[in-house]
């Protein structure tokens, strides 16, 4: 098809003009130009940042192996082992080469569907994660700056009604914070990439 051709002129950089409809950036050459491959690199960054603050939790459950607190952290810690494994999967599955032969569209909209599935997914669990982590980090952190035990801290209900109201606070702006940082990551590639499958699904209709 036409448009497998000129993807195959861009590869061998005959097609400048076709750069800014891949998303080239010219002012940063050493970025990739096409926004499955930044979705590709977002997923390596989100998968390790993931794994690290995973670790860090139990890591806190190991040295406090308080059962409030392993069980806190051991809910936070499944929903991200969890998403971990998906965008392991997710960044595998995409291809760090496109070359004409494949289907480009199919590719295109598989992996946009496929991402945009795992990103709303894990804006919607995590509602019901972000108590959960408030409320652990609430209770960790008042332990440690007390240095009391947990049964003492909830001895006292002034301790009882601080974490309710941090937990009532800190859940929505995590919860905004989480979806400006998905907007950072994700959401302006796979809108290029949207962009992209709309152009080729035009292309393709326009040729007798």
């Amino acid at each position: 098809m036409e448009w497998e051709k000129a993807w195959k002129q861009i590869e061998d950089g005959n097609s400048p003009g076709l750069d800014s409809y891949l998303g080239a950036n010219k002012k940063t050459p050493w970025r990739s130009k096409h926004p499955l491959q930044q979705i590709r690199k977002s997923l390596m960054w989100t998968n390790m940042y993931g794994i690290v603050i995973t670790l860090g939790y139990i890591v806190i459950m190991v040295f406090y192996p308080h059962w409030q607190l392993v069980l806190l952290f051991s809910i936070v810690a499944i929903f991200n082992i969890y998403f971990i494994v998906r965008g392991i999967q997710l960044y595998k599955n995409i291809p760090d080469h496109i070359s004409a032969e494949a289907s480009l569209l199919h590719e295109m909209e598989t992996q946009h569907s496929a991402v945009k599935k795992w990103v709303d997914m894990q804006l919607l669990t995590a509602k019901f994660v972000y108590p959960v982590a408030a409320a652990a980090g609430f209770l960790f952190g008042g332990m440690l700056g007390s240095e009391r035990s947990i049964g003492e801290l909830f001895g006292k209900p002034i301790f009882s009604i601080s974490m309710i109201a941090a937990v009532i606070i800190f859940t929505p702006i995590g919860h905004y914070l989480g979806k400006y940082l998905v907007k950072i990551s994700y959401g302006k590639y796979l809108t290029r990439l949207q962009q992209n499958i709309d152009e080729l699904k035009n292309n393709s209709s326009e040729m007798p």
